[in-house]
C-alpha cells in the first residue's frame, strides 16, 4: 500500500517545483494549435478544416451536413486527397422535429472523451463542425438545466408550443454552457497535444450612417460595423475566442470559379480575426492548408 505521506510529500515537492518557474528559453515547444474559423457558408471552412489530414477526428453536430458533401466531393478528393474520421451526431427528435431529451452536447463531449481514452494514438486533431449547431445544442442543453433548476419555463413552453422558446436567463445558461464546452477542451486537447479547429458562421452588427459633423444622417441604410464569429450576445463572440491561438477569417477571393479561400489571419477594425504568431502567419493566406501550418510553426520555433 503506498504511503500517504509520501505521496502528500511528493505532492508539495512537485508543488514546490512548478513555483520555481523557468526561463523562456528553456520551455518545450507547443506541438499543438487551437483556432477558431469562421466565415460565410460555402467560403471553404470545411475544406480548410479537411487540410488537417487523415489523422484528424472530423464531428459534425446537428445537421452540419453540408461540410460532409464538401469532403466527400471529388474535387476536395482530388485536391487534398485527406480521408479523416468522421462521426456525426444528432439529437433524438420527436414528430414535431423537437428533441426528446437533450443529448447532443453530451454526445459531443463523450465523443471526444472517447477517442482520447481509446483512440489517441490515431488522430492528432479534433474538428468541430459547426458552432450554429453546437450552441443549438447548448439552448436545448440550457433549457433542461434551467427547468430541473425552476430557473425558466422555456422547456415547458418549447414541449408545448413544439418550437423553441427561450428567455432571457434560459440565453444566459447557453452562453456559459459554450464557454464551458470551449475552455475546457481547449485545455483538455491542449494537454494531450491535440489540435482543435472550431468552424462557425459569420455575424454582423451594423450601425448608422454619420455625417461629417459625426450625427446620423436621417433615412440612410446601415453599413456593417463589425464581423465577428456566430456565437450569441454582444460579448459573448468576443469572450469566447479569448483562449484560442488562433482566429481565422475565411472568404473567397477573386470571382467565379477563378475565387480561391483565403485566411484573414490579422483582422482590421471591422473584422475579427488574430495570431499568436506574428511573422510565421501571413496576413493573406490564399488556398490555406492547416498541416503546412503547423511545419511552418515547427521550423520556426
Amino acid at each position: 500500500m503506498t504511503n500517504p505521506a509520501a505521496k502528500i510529500q511528493k505532492a508539495e515537492g512537485d508543488i514546490a517545483l512548478a513555483m520555481m518557474g523557468s526561463k523562456v528559453s528553456e520551455l518545450g515547444i507547443s506541438k499543438c494549435l487551437s483556432a477558431l474559423v469562421y466565415g460565410q457558408k460555402g467560403c471553404g471552412k470545411t475544406w480548410f478544416a479537411g487540410t488537417a489530414g487523415d489523422r484528424n477526428l472530423f464531428i459534425t453536430v446537428g445537421n452540419s451536413i453540408s461540410g460532409l458533401k464538401t469532403l466527400r466531393s471529388p474535387a476536395f478528393r482530388d485536391a487534398v486527397g485527406a480521408d479523416p474520421f468522421v462521426v456525426e451526431l444528432h439529437e433524438k427528435l420527436d414528430k414535431n422535429r423537437m428533441p426528446v431529451k437533450a443529448t447532443l452536447l453530451d454526445q459531443v463531449c463523450d465523443t471526444i472523451d472517447w477517442w482520447l481514452a481509446n483512440r489517441d494514438e490515431d488522430f492528432d486533431t479534433v474538428t468541430v463542425d459547426d458552432a450554429t449547431n453546437t450552441r443549438r445544442a447548448a439552448m436545448f442543453k440550457g433549457f433542461e438545466i434551467n427547468q430541473a433548476a425552476s430557473l425558466s419555463e422555456g422547456w415547458a413552453k418549447t414541449e408545448k408550443y413544439s418550437i423553441p422558446m427561450p428567455g432571457i436567463q434560459d440565453y444566459g445558461q447557453e452562453m456559459k454552457i459554450m464557454q464551458w464546452f470551449v475552455d475546457t477542451y481547449l485545455e483538455i486537447l491542449s494537454a494531450r497535444g491535440k489540435n482543435f479547429l472550431f468552424l462557425a458562421h459569420e455575424r454582423y452588427t451594423f450601425k448608422k450612417q454619420l455625417n461629417a459633423k459625426g450625427d446620423p444622417i436621417v433615412g440612410s441604410a446601415d453599413i456593417i460595423d463589425k464581423i465577428r464569429p456566430a456565437f450569441v450576445g454582444k460579448t459573448l463572440p468576443d469572450d469566447i475566442t479569448v483562449n484560442f491561438d488562433e482566429v481565422w477569417h475565411i472568404k473567397k477571393k477573386g470571382t467565379g470559379d477563378a475565387a480561391v479561400p483565403a485566411l484573414d489571419c490579422y483582422g482590421d477594425n471591422q473584422i475579427l480575426a488574430s495570431t499568436r504568431h506574428a511573422g510565421i502567419m501571413k496576413a493573406f493566406e490564399p488556398r490555406p492548408n492547416f498541416l503546412e501550418f503547423l511545419e511552418r510553426i515547427k521550423k520556426a520555433s
